[in-house]
């Protein structure tokens, strides 16, 4: 939660650059998510993992809040616990945009 405004800062940016920005709800019901979508005004899509699956599978998250960057190639070009500090945004949004 204290991440969102952030996030929601950056997928604004990020929705100029034609990079979706998509959160991947961990272990949530729909109902849940849905309340949070309303009250905060999220601005990015929000996804789905109710039994954790594809989250701990497939991209390896073991701990939250965790932010994954994948380019238009599908590779991951960035992990971390947050959005990078705000001098690295421009280079991290250049590596998501690689390959469009």
């Amino acid at each position: 939660m204290r991440e969102l405004p952030e996030n929601m800062r950056f997928a604004e940016a990020a929705q100029k650059d034609n990079v979706i920005v998509l959160g991947i709800n961990y272990k949530q019901a729909k109902e849940t998510v849905e309340r949070l979508r309303k009250s905060q005004k999220v601005n990015y899509g929000l996804l789905l993992d109710t039994d954790g699956s594809v989250t701990a599978e497939k991209y390896g998250i073991r701990g939250l809040p965790h932010i994954i960057g994948i380019n238009a190639k599908g590779e991951i070009v960035y992990r971390g616990v947050s959005l990078p500090e705000k001098d690295k945004r421009d280079e991290f949004m250049h590596n998501l945009k690689q390959g469009l």
